[in-house]
């Protein structure tokens, strides 16, 4: 028969790994930067910001005003810039069941999309101003 303690032991345990799994998410200050006609708001987390070179990457979230059909609510991407080109790209991303990341994750792509402009999308160049402001060629 299992003690109260190794009950306690294991059940800490299964806290500690599932704090570690969501704590990136918990601790991002997210700042919302555009939202759009459709009512999708695009936010970006101003402290996860990595700089390499011309380089730049920021995690962002997009949270739609509605879920489609599939049940999509929500992605968080990890996207890189690159200031002296001025494009951008997403690196992965995860898909989610709620509205800001929230729910259960429905998938995930760590497949990097093709580099764009940043002119393409309002939401981008906000962020690739934020994220580049201090860039100098």
């Amino acid at each position: 028969m299992k003690t109260f303690t190794q009950l306690a032991s294991k059940s800490t345990a299964v806290t500690s790994i599932v704090l570690l799994l969501i704590s990136p998410l918990a601790q991002a200050e997210w700042v919302r930067t555009f939202q759009n006609i459709h009512g999708t708001a695009y936010y970006m987390d101003p402290t996860s910001i990595e700089h390499h070179g011309n380089m730049r990457r920021v995690w962002e979230m997009e949270s739609y005003r509605d879920a489609t059909k599939e049940g999509l609510h929500s992605i968080r991407l990890y996207k890189e810039y690159d200031c002296k080109q001025e494009l951008g790209h997403f690196k992965k991303y995860v898909a989610y069941t709620g509205p800001e990341a929230k729910g259960e994750i429905m998938g995930s792509v760590e497949t990097p999309s093709e580099w764009k402009t940043v002119n393409a999308s309002p939401a981008n160049k906000l962020v690739f101003s934020t994220v580049c402001k201090d860039y100098k060629p």
